[in-house]
């Protein structure tokens, strides 16, 4: 996706996604675009030229034709009403996305509680003192610190410590590759750790089972990720502290109905 310094505008990004598809098949085209996204390749060329606007009916149809992110979502209803608050702009530039190859050098748990603990402000480059945090072995710790630095996510702060270099990382919640799977998996692995040894004084469990229309799960996961960033960023400018613990704050959204059973 392409962002300039003004407004994101989705007939770019539209005619970017044929862009793409093109540089990977040179026989690939707009009516073939339009075929998989549902819409009439008439009516897809007309937004595109200016003649014909998107709509919020239309960016659902492409969110679930494409799997698109919610970010990417929300930035294309934003677009419609002109973003004069520059949303779409800013909601993209706060993270740093990367693909699921970039993910899998980073793919075990104690990466992330790193990238946490960098806003511990007595942190130390040190493989001692981030296997004592984290519980685990020195050398995990010694060769993940090495990693982050040199992919840039992390550099040192006078005078031992470290701290963030770059965007707060996030991967497509919609891509289906197993090293994801398996990063998850390892979250699911923590949660019931800290379920059979933490007292409940320090986690929270929530549940609610809520029936709801599956057309809507790309709204609803984009209000999800809305409230972990608000709750975040109170975390961060409230309740942070001066000595804090990284936990890990976790949402999950999964059927547990196998639907509307056959009729008789």
């Amino acid at each position: 996706m392409v962002v300039g310094e003004g407004e994101f505008c989705y007939r770019t990004w539209l005619a970017l996604q044929i862009q793409q598809r093109q540089a990977k098949n040179p026989a690939f085209s707009l009516r073939a675009f339009a075929k998989n996204v549902g819409i009439s390749p008439s009516h897809l060329s007309n937004i595109i030229a200016h003649k014909r606007p998107l709509t919020n009916k239309m960016i659902d149809l492409l969110s679930r034709r494409l799997r698109l992110e919610p970010e990417i979502q929300a930035v294309l209803k934003m677009s419609l009403k002109g973003d004069p608050q520059g949303f779409a702009k800013n909601n993209l530039q706060s993270y740093k996305s990367i693909s699921a190859k970039s993910f899998s050098l980073i793919s075990k748990w104690y990466f992330f509680a790193i990238l946490g603990l960098s806003a511990v402000p007595q942190n130390r480059v040190s493989a001692d003192w981030i296997s004592s945090r984290l519980k685990i072995g020195k050398k995990e710790a010694k060769d993940a610190l090495g990693v982050l630095f040199r992919l840039g996510y992390i550099k040192r702060r006078k005078p031992h410590g470290f701290c963030l270099a770059s965007k707060p990382i996030i991967t497509s919640n919609s891509m289906a590759d197993q090293t994801i799977e398996n990063f998850q998996r390892q979250i699911m692995d923590l949660a019931i750790g800290s379920l059979n040894n933490d007292p409940v004084s320090v986690r929270f469990f929530g549940f609610r089972g809520i029936a709801l229309d599956p057309h809507y799960l790309p709204e609803i996961k984009n209000e999800i990720r809305e409230f972990q960033d608000h709750l975040t960023r109170m975390i961060n400018s409230k309740w942070q502290g001066n000595n804090p613990t990284v936990f890990s704050l976790s949402t999950q959204l999964f059927p547990i109905d196998s639907g509307e059973p056959p009729h008789e």
